[in-house]
């Protein structure tokens, strides 16, 4: 199985993916994140895992906080200049080999980190991100990470920073640091 990767809604890019439930997961071997989160969470549910210590694992949205111009981008990025960067490209193609040179104060998509799955590169962002938490850490199924016992350390692992909008631009700029005391994103 493997997972593919999802940069788009568009039904027409060549790495969309519709899978979002483990069952379809299980029967054509690809999912989005959510149906790898899902699918763990069963997984830990047949292995008797449902509670630990009386608490339930359960699926966690990871989300920017209440702002609608806000995405996660995925890792990596190609940065030039200081942040924060005006994005001139968010999509170095599938297998991450056709990333557009960055300018000056520019970001572009770059190879990014593989996960489970058949594309080494995954999208560039996203509205949200799904995991796992079970007995107080978090697990990430679909980049195969975790535990994380602070939400934070899981942010700086699986994100490039945040995006955001300004004016007519989107924009890249770096996560606040590891030493930050709660995450940037909501879970």
């Amino acid at each position: 199985m493997g997972r593919i990767d999802f940069n788009s809604c568009d039904m027409n890019a060549p790495n969309y993916c519709p899978v979002t439930r483990s069952a379809d997961l299980i029967r054509i071997g690809n999912g989005q994140c959510g149906a790898w989160a899902e699918f763990f969470n069963e997984v830990l549910k047949a292995q008797g895992l449902a509670a630990v210590n009386g608490v339930a694992s359960k699926l966690v949205n990871i989300q920017p906080n209440a702002d609608p111009y806000l995405r996660l981008p995925a890792q990596n990025w190609a940065t030039q200049g200081k942040p924060s960067w005006k994005i001139i490209s968010d999509y170095a193609g599938i297998t991450g080999a056709n990333p557009v040179n960055p300018g000056n104060k520019e970001a572009a998509d770059a190879a990014g980190k593989a996960g489970q799955g058949n594309s080494p590169n995954p999208p560039a962002w996203f509205l949200l991100h799904n995991a796992v938490k079970a007995n107080g850490v978090v697990y990430d199924p679909s980049y195969a990470l975790g535990p994380f016992g602070d939400p934070k350390l899981h942010e700086l692992a699986t994100f490039a920073g945040r995006i955001f909008r300004q004016g007519a631009n989107w924009r890249l700029e770096p996560l606040p640091p590891a030493m930050a005391t709660r995450p940037t994103w909501l879970i």
